[in-house]
């Protein structure tokens, strides 16, 4: 579903789709655990929509994960997942606020349509 985060591969994940989403994920947490499932049902759900998936594994690759967080102006936290359109950070969500439905919500405003 989602690819693993490798280098700068932000500039390339935001050209191929006007919209992404990175995921910050520990391999260490259970409230990581859950967001993931989170994540991977919305996924299931909408297979076609126009967003590339990106996921960090924060402990293996700390320094990009603090890199995108310094890059997109978005406060460091894990788990935690963060809508980029247009190489802009336009939404995020951390911890127990990463569920499918909210998932949604930010999806339908960043590309302007249902879903």
């Amino acid at each position: 579903m989602s690819r693993y985060f490798k280098g700068c591969a932000l500039n390339e994940c935001s050209e191929r789709a006007r919209t992404a989403s990175l995921f910050k994920h520990s391999t260490r947490c259970p409230i990581s655990a859950q967001a993931s499932r989170q994540l991977d049902s919305f996924q299931q759900e909408h297979p076609d929509l126009p967003i590339a998936y990106a996921r960090v594994l924060v402990v293996e690759n700390r320094p990009a994960s603090r890199w995108l967080a310094q890059r997109l102006g978005v406060e460091y936290a894990s788990p935690q997942i963060t809508l980029i359109a247009r190489q802009n950070a336009v939404w995020k969500a951390s911890h127990y606020a990463i569920t499918a439905p909210n998932i949604g919500r930010a999806v339908r405003s960043a590309l302007g349509k249902d879903i």
